[in-house]
């Protein structure tokens, strides 16, 4: 199985830290949240990864030299921002001769990725894939899901001021090959997974929960809860 990991961002929502590194090698305890993301790609069986890159992408660079790891890692630079949509298409051809998988690294979990992958393959619906959703404490700022009993998607609400479930998408998917064609018919104006992908493709995806903590590392008050959970468990084991 393949990956896409989109780590190209600017990542404005903290600060000054971002203009020094980028967002993608934050730490969570002692490990740049890359190193987690593909240490649960390679758990889940993934065996080959594309990184897009862009802000200060040199960091990025340096760190995959040095990262140990039998996953195969391609690095792709962007030169101008193409946005997740846009990037999913320039790769689609390698990705796609089976079902890939397409996270952003920016995401702390305590589940797991192989879970995710699982569940996928035992799913009975779902011609598009799996979309991976956790409870959100603030679904305002997510994008949220009403789900049909069987799992599937029945209505999508990304960000609005009254959501009506705290069911968000957690932004990480199995997709299918059949999802090719539906992403190559986006115009080039629809260059955002989750805003323009998922809506068309919604009713054809099966969703999987992630259970327990799931926090975007983006936003400084998403960034501290990763570290106190992260310093709280290891305290746990230690003691």
């Amino acid at each position: 199985m393949k990956a896409l990991v989109l780590a190209a961002g600017f990542g404005k929502r903290l600060g000054k830290i971002t203009t020094e590194i980028p967002k993608p090698l934050i730490k969570v305890g002692d490990k740049p949240v890359l190193g987690f993301c593909l240490a649960e790609l390679w758990n889940a069986g993934v065996t080959e990864v594309v990184i897009n890159t862009h802000h200060l992408a040199s960091q990025i660079d340096e760190f995959i030299e040095s990262y140990e790891t039998e996953l195969i890692i391609n690095l792709s630079y962007e030169e101008k921002l193409l946005g997740t949509a846009g990037t999913l298409k320039r790769h689609i051809e390698f990705l796609s001769d089976e079902d890939f998988l397409v996270m952003h690294a920016d995401n702390y979990f305590i589940d797991s990725i192989a879970a995710l992958v699982a569940d996928h393959k035992s799913r009975q619906v779902g011609r598009y894939g799996t979309l991976g959703t956790f409870v959100t404490k603030d679904p305002k700022n997510c994008g949220v899901l009403v789900l049909n009993s069987d799992k599937t998607i029945r209505e999508f609400h990304e960000k609005v001021m009254h959501p009506p479930t705290n069911v968000a998408n957690s932004a990480i998917y199995v997709f299918t090959p059949e999802t090719r064609e539906q992403l190559l018919n986006l115009t080039e104006d629809e260059n955002d997974v989750s805003k323009h992908l998922i809506p068309k493709i919604m009713s054809g995806l099966y969703t999987h929960s992630f259970n327990g903590l799931f926090v975007d590392i983006g936003t400084p008050e998403g960034l501290k809860v990763a570290n106190d959970y992260e310093r709280e468990f290891t305290r746990s084991r230690i003691s």
